[in-house]
């Protein structure tokens, strides 16, 4: 909802008072310097590079921007001719991160995932990161959690901490038939129209709400129907429960085909099942 929907009014917006706006996920995050260091990428990459593809910035001016940043000093250098070009290079980073620290400014970080952050974070230690981009760089920050999903002791941390730091709460609780189309807009499953009700009806089976849940179960049915000549809408409808039985719960459900013949006729039928 937040990608398909929000964005699209949002981003031309933000663009158009030269602030920044950054989508980062939490998961696979192990440390707040890596959020920091993405944070610090995209402000720029938003601003100032066209294509804003990140995977170029593999070795990133931001990459060790915490090391760096007490030690630059437009003055202070003692240059060797050596190390002219370090310098350069150097002298390059902070006016970059500079102009990163200022997109920042006001502009709007949404975090998604928040539940799903490694264990190595303190969730302590990441409200308090977020408020101090609030505080420094007034940014708006918007969470993007289920919040059910927090493990150990980070539910109890959550519950007393978002009541201090969180100023507006939005539930978003969609029903599957709306769910689902949301992520049925996608051009690519066009395709799958004719059998749209078909899956849509598995997934009211299962009584399933979960987005990602959803593209796979939606990618699996436009794999099979490109690549079986004709398509068993059954066979549509029964991938989709399996889809998210595997998924949910790592079973494997075997499909057998049998064949049987029709009464007074040499032709024969198939079943799945």
């Amino acid at each position: 909802f937040w990608k398909n929907i929000i964005e699209t009014d949002l981003i031309p917006k933000i663009k158009a008072k030269e602030k920044s706006y950054i989508f980062i996920s939490l998961y696979g995050k192990d440390f707040i310097k890596d959020i920091e260091n993405e944070i610090l990428q995209k402000a720029y990459s938003f601003l100032y590079e066209e294509d804003n593809d990140l995977i170029k910035k593999a070795s990133s001016v931001f990459t060790n921007h915490i090391d760096f940043i007490p030690k630059i000093s437009f003055f202070g250098f003692e240059i060797d001719p050596k190390n002219i070009a370090k310098v350069k290079d150097e002298l390059s980073r902070k006016e970059e991160l500079e102009k990163s620290y200022k997109a920042l400014s006001n502009g709007l970080v949404c975090f998604d995932d928040f539940e799903r952050k490694s264990s190595k974070i303190d969730l302590n230690d990441l409200f308090g990161f977020i408020t101090n981009l609030t505080e420094n760089f007034k940014t708006k920050t918007i969470i993007i959690t289920n919040q059910e999903a927090f493990q150990n002791n980070d539910q109890q941390v959550f519950n007393t901490v978002k009541e201090k730091s969180v100023s507006k709460f939005i539930l978003y609780n969609p029903s599957i038939e709306e769910l689902f189309g949301v992520i049925y807009q996608d051009n690519k499953y066009k395709q799958l129209e004719p059998y749209k009700k078909t899956i849509l009806e598995a997934i009211n089976l299962s009584e399933e709400k979960n987005a990602r849940i959803y593209i796979q179960v939606l990618n699996n049915c436009l794999e099979y129907a490109e690549k079986v000549k004709d398509v068993n809408e059954r066979a549509i409808y029964l991938l989709t429960l399996i889809t998210v039985i595997f998924i949910k719960y790592n079973l494997i459900v075997r499909l057998i085909v049998k064949t049987s013949r029709i009464s007074n006729s040499s032709d024969y039928k198939k079943e799945i099942f």
